[in-house]
């Protein structure tokens, strides 16, 4: 059989808090360095928190490259 589809899979999402970023028109290398350092945070945390939920090992970690 043809499909013009890929297979149906669920797809998990979780969404985290906001994070506040004031407008800046130019920003300075630390300021951006800053924001990506609290966004990896917060996403490092809704990883720990739900990771079990979608039988993700316990023992498992995120890496960012």
């Amino acid at each position: 059989e043809l499909r013009l589809l890929p297979h149906r899979r669920p797809i998990d999402t979780v969404v985290g808090a906001p994070i506040a970023v004031p407008m800046v028109s130019e920003p300075t290398d630390e300021e951006v360095e800053r924001v990506h350092r609290q966004y990896c945070e917060a996403l490092t945390e809704l990883f720990e928190q739900y990771k079990t939920r979608f039988r993700v090992p316990k023992e498992a970690t995120l890496t960012f490259i």
